[in-house]
């Protein structure tokens, strides 16, 4: 799983899934290769706090590149202590930072970075990564005849204020590890770190023994067991499955809810069973009454049997006299019917 790791030249890899993985080893040996092979590369190793960071890659890699050395001959790279970087003798850069804070987030504003490790992603919050991408690009130190283009790498385990946006990214992501896509995801679980197996094997015990979600997360690398989820029933392995043709027979339900700051809509397939499947969505932000209904008219292709709305979208504004339910019905042709809005038992019928 490292080597293949190593290997990738997406533009967005990630690593991990749960711990044990070999996810900050991996991280020190692919920036050293890639410092070594293009010579003027500018490379940042992200990690949320300074002592995860010094413990983590600062530390290692002084004694992996041999900077401390008193045999100057038999140095990798020398390590600055001031500016946190390794500068090694190509004019290639590792430089190590955090983002713990908003002041430490703008220090990497305004550099220029070929590559970007992002350790410990799920540890970021969705703003601080998209301020520091912005520096993601070619720095013009790398010889042209090289072709390098930019990259990010991230190391995760599920859990934490960035699990949202980085599930997002590479778990539920249609992209993700198709021919030439721009995402490659590598899972990565203990039993895959043979020294650790063969070495520690207690701490597989460890991880055996911690509560159900939390074992789930850091054993197995599962992305739905996260603290907080309601439907801790949830099961990928079970109700998620491969798309199949919808017979002619089946009824199709339509279901949303809308506001200015969301729209989501569903398209429910009901077999003569009674088991349903989603198999279509809408998910966006920003659209007025009639986008919404455009929208959702683009994406039916099929008859639809119900079209269920909540209560709320049936009060009426004040100005028009006119509900989004009226305005659904002029404008986009959707005759609604009211939901109950029972979310007790809605939750426990889902259940």
């Amino acid at each position: 799983k490292q080597v293949e790791f190593i290997n990738s030249k997406a533009r967005y890899t990630g690593y991990g899934g749960a711990n044990g993985g070999g996810k900050s080893f991996v991280v020190r040996i692919t920036a050293s290769v890639l410092a070594l092979k293009y010579p003027g590369i500018q490379i940042l190793i992200l990690r949320k706090t300074f002592p995860e960071l010094y413990n983590n890659h600062v530390k290692p890699l002084r004694q992996f590149l041999q900077s401390d050395n008193p045999d100057k001959d038999k140095v990798i790279a020398k390590y600055d202590s001031t500016r946190k970087e390794f500068i090694f003798p190509n004019n290639s850069r590792i430089v190590c930072g955090t983002h713990e804070n908003d002041k430490e987030v703008g220090k990497h504003q305004g550099n220029s970075y070929d590559v970007i490790f992002f350790e410990e992603c799920t540890f970021m919050l969705k703003e601080h990564y998209d301020l520091i991408t912005i520096s993601n690009r070619l720095s013009g130190n790398i010889p042209l005849e090289y072709g390098f283009q930019p990259r990010q790498y991230f190391t995760c385990n599920p859990g934490n204020v960035g699990h949202v946006w980085v599930k997002a990214m590479f778990i539920d992501n249609p992209e993700v590890n198709k021919p030439g896509s721009d995402y490659v995801f590598i899972p990565s679980l203990v039993f895959d770190n043979e020294y650790l197996m063969e070495n520690d094997p207690n701490y597989v015990k460890t991880l055996e023994n911690l509560p159900e979600k939390l074992r789930r997360a850091r054993l197995y690398g599962d992305w739905d067991a996260f603290e907080g989820q309601f439907f801790e029933e949830f099961d990928r392995d079970i109700h998620v499955i491969d798309p199949f043709p919808i017979p002619s027979n089946w009824r199709i339900y339509r279901t949303r809810d809308y506001g200015l700051d969301m729209l989501a809509c569903y398209w429910v397939a009901l077999d003569p069973e009674n088991n349903a499947y989603v198999f279509k969505e809408v998910y966006k932000n920003g659209l007025i009454v009639s986008e919404a209904g455009k929208e959702i008219n683009d994406m039916t292709i099929e008859p639809i049997y119900l079209d269920i709305a909540p209560p709320d979208l049936y009060n009426r504004n004040a100005q028009t006299g006119k509900s989004a339910v009226d305005i659904f019905r002029e404008e986009s042709g959707h005759y609604l019917t009211k939901a109950s809005n029972d979310r007790v038992n809605g939750w426990l019928a889902v259940k």
